[in-house]
């Protein structure tokens, strides 16, 4: 076998392997954006979710704030 012939293959087959690895580096970060970012709206849901039960429940109290009582030491 030519040896030109074997280091080209070796150089091909090199390059290749660098390519399926920032391949999958890439789709493994795509990934962990797009779950970021799920994670997040969920988590303004729920806070909005709960301003939304305080709001209901002032307005239900008729928009009284209770009142904070001294504590005794």
């Amino acid at each position: 076998m030519d040896m030109n012939l074997y280091a080209m293959e070796r150089q091909v087959a090199v390059k290749l392997a660098e390519a399926r690895a920032l391949s999958a580096r890439d789709r493994l970060i795509a990934s962990l954006r797009a779950s970021d970012r799920g994670s997040r709206s969920s988590l303004v849901a729920g806070a909005l979710w709960r301003a939304a039960r305080g709001f209901s429940s002032l307005a239900a109290r008729g928009g009284e704030r209770p009142v904070a009582t001294p504590t005794s030491r």
